[in-house]
């Protein structure tokens, strides 16, 4: 029998990786500090676009990142990052215990 060549599609999963690559593959790592002074890691791309170190790690961001080249604060891009979906009225859903909880409050740890 002839010999294949198997490829494995990194990205078969889109738009979440299935395969992990170190964040160094795709980036740079960054060590922030949120409003409370609780440090936090960003994957930072390529191309500017960003996600919460321990997301990445867990395999639980766009295989691009998110674009936060549009967001106003520190506060917004650590929602943002952390897998926020805005809504008009300045609050997020990110998960059940934070459903419409205020980007300050969450960037200064009192939705945890």
């Amino acid at each position: 029998m002839p010999r294949r060549n198997v490829v494995i599609d990194v990205y078969n999963d889109y738009p979440y990786f299935s395969l992990h690559k170190d964040c160094e593959d795709v980036g740079f790592v960054v060590i922030k500090n949120r409003g409370d002074g609780k440090e936090y890691g960003v994957c930072v791309w390529k191309n500017g676009n960003q996600c919460d170190l321990n997301r990445y790690k867990r395999r639980m961001c766009p295989r691009d990142g998110y674009n936060v080249s549009g967001l106003n604060s520190e506060a917004e891009i650590y929602a943002m990052i952390n897998g926020a979906n805005f809504y008009e009225d300045n609050t997020f859903y990110v998960s059940p215990e934070h459903n419409h909880c205020v980007v300050d409050d969450y960037f200064n740890g009192r939705c945890d």
